[in-house]
């Protein structure tokens, strides 16, 4: 079961802008180096991975706040949500957030929750706007991208094309897509005796019910470096913290609901533009959804003639 996000949600999100004074968050090392590697502390260096031998990424959820949220903080009222400016911001729980609109004396300020946890890497609005087009894809796209990754001897220049391929499927930030590949590559490097493809190219992500457990690949990943991917993140990488779910089944503990994931909460009411289907043609996320299914396939038989079929999945 994937969560239906509207989907003109992810056309608003991409057109907000950062406010005057507003930065992302960079990925970085304690130097502002941005040559880093996020799970160095978690695992030290590998030795078919250059860029593992990189400082440690900082994280941003340093667990010291548990109810720590990050909210985007709208200061503008503007005719319509599309183009709205906002700022990122940490909040140590969900009242301070809400408290911080009321007491701020701007009654055009709209504080909205975009998930549980400090604000990483990830949570800005074109990132967010990115993961919920990418529910039911990103799986795949890591798949294909780590695969041809893994395939050339060259790891410096297969580095580069291994961001441009997760940017090419999905519209995230620089800082985004590189922290993604530092996964995919990770887990290649880590867990490939575990992520072993089925007679039909793909992998089991869990088990049967009641329980679903992980499968034995994406429980590898969770339990060596999926919780420092998450603290850089901010936006985890299954988002169950932002109150969205996708493709993997976690327990309902870590589901955090938040009030809307609608990004006009505190704009005027105005005619908005229909609600999109997830199907229709409308972005380029969804426009690879049904060609992911061939090309995982084409991997397969790619890897198998490359003796790669061990390394097939990279979740």
């Amino acid at each position: 079961l994937i969560q239906t996000i509207p989907g003109n949600y992810a056309g608003f999100y991409q057109s907000m802008t950062l406010g005057d004074g507003a930065t992302e968050r960079p990925l970085q090392d304690a130097n502002g180096n941005s040559d880093c590697y996020p799970f160095q502390e978690a695992l030290g260096a590998s030795q078919t991975y250059p860029q593992s031998e990189w400082p440690q990424c900082q994280r941003y959820d340093n667990g010291d706040e548990p109810d720590a949220v990050c909210a985007f903080v709208y200061q503008d009222v503007t005719e319509q949500c599309r183009g709205r400016s906002y700022e990122a911001m940490t909040y140590a729980n969900a009242t301070e957030a809400k408290l911080a609109a009321a007491m701020s004396g701007n009654e055009n300020k709209v504080v909205h929750i975009a998930h549980k946890g400090a604000c990483g890497v990830c949570s800005n609005a074109q990132d967010y706007a990115a993961r919920l087009e990418s529910l039911d894809i990103i799986n795949g796209l890591m798949v294909l991208c780590a695969t041809d990754y893994t395939a050339k001897p060259n790891k410096n220049e297969a580095w580069t094309d291994l961001i441009q391929c997760i940017q090419r499927g999905i519209s995230f930030t620089d800082p985004c897509a590189t922290l993604w590949a530092h996964f995919a590559a990770t887990n290649a490097a880590k867990c490939a005796l575990e992520c072993v493809t089925n007679e039909e190219g793909d992998i089991e992500l869990n088990g049967g019910p009641p329980t679903c457990p992980l499968s034995d690949c994406l429980k590898c990943s969770a339990d060596l470096f999926e919780q420092d991917f998450n603290a850089i993140a901010g936006l985890w990488k299954s988002p169950y913290n932002a109150g969205v779910v996708d493709e993997i089944v976690y327990p309902c503990s870590v589901f955090y609901r938040v009030e809307s994931h609608d990004p006009c909460i505190g704009a005027p009411e105005v005619e908005e533009e229909p609600t999109q289907s997830p199907t229709d043609d409308t972005s380029h996320a969804f426009r690879q959804h049904d060609q992911l299914g061939d090309k995982r396939n084409v991997a397969a038989l790619v890897m198998v003639s490359l003796g790669l079929l061990p390394l097939a999945m990279f979740l």
